[in-house]
């Protein structure tokens, strides 16, 4: 084994390492450097900034499965809700170029299509997504209501304001 001067010393050194580590941030690092340490020697002080480095790991962790579970019901969001939305729109939006075709009854469906983002729009669980806004934008102004465009469009960008696309919607609104 080592001897009694060579073990401080790397205590010490390990110490020290964690120190460095837990005053940059980085927990990780910071409890294997501890560990070791406590592993040459016991001391409640090193054993208590081992315990906040896993305590940091641990909320760091819970954060970062926050994000995912909301990334994941994001997508679900997007695929189930807001994507038919966003189809029967362009569908609609398409026919209307097409000289021959009543798009009466396009028109109808978008409005429809406009009263469940109206509800996904109020609901809490959908109310602070910028798509939801920016849709029905779109919506309102193909069906003339440009007041209800206008607020949608500066609703989506109050909500993500680096969105250049409902920045350009918005602005055409003014244009035309």
């Amino acid at each position: 084994g080592l001897s009694y001067l060579a073990r401080i010393r790397d205590y010490r050194q390990s110490s020290a390492e964690g120190d460095l580590a837990f005053a940059g941030g980085n927990w990780a690092k910071a409890l294997a450097e501890y560990e070791r340490a406590l592993k040459l020697r016991r001391d409640s002080s090193v054993e208590g900034r081992a315990a906040e480095c896993r305590a940091r790991i641990a909320a760091e962790q819970a954060a970062m499965d926050r994000k995912l579970a909301e990334a994941r019901r994001y997508r679900r969001i997007q695929e189930e809700k807001i994507a038919p939305l966003t189809a029967k729109l362009r569908d609609a939006r398409l026919y209307s170029y097409i000289g021959e075709v009543d798009i009466r009854d396009r028109v109808q469906e978008v409005e429809r299509a406009l009263e469940e983002l109206e509800a996904l729009a109020a609901d809490a669980e959908f109310g602070e997504i910028p798509e939801v806004w920016a849709l029905l934008g779109e919506g309102w102004d193909f069906v003339g209501d440009i007041d209800s465009a206008e607020k949608a469009f500066v609703r989506a960008t109050d909500l993500r304001p680096d969105d250049g696309r409902v920045g350009r919607l918005l602005g055409r609104l003014f244009i035309e």
